[in-house]
């Protein structure tokens, strides 16, 4: 299993501030996550502990300003969550590494 550890990309802020770069980053690593191709289910990490799982890109909105997502689920449930929120992404482990 891998893990992006969000971060650990930029540079400490003082608790409850998040840097500009921050929110860059954190944008940034989720779009690239969401437009792999091909594109592989992960599970995003929130600061609260929540666990949400994106098992497609098509099941995903963002907001203009790309600060906030909509996960939906197949069983009909949402989440909507700030993106500056995000601790880290988990991807599966691949098939080449598994014994």
């Amino acid at each position: 299993m891998r893990t992006l550890f969000l971060g650990t990309f930029f540079p400490a802020s003082p608790p409850g501030v998040a840097s500009p770069t921050a929110k860059i980053m954190t944008v940034e690593r989720f779009r690239d996550a969401l437009r792999a191709q091909p594109f592989v289910p992960f599970t995003v990490h929130l600061a609260d502990g929540r666990l949400i799982p994106v098992t497609h890109p098509e099941l995903v909105a963002s907001s203009p300003t790309g600060r906030t997502a909509v996960i939906m689920q197949y069983n009909e449930s949402t989440s909507i969550i700030d993106l500056l929120l995000v601790t880290s992404i988990e991807f599966p482990a691949s098939e080449k590494g598994a014994a």
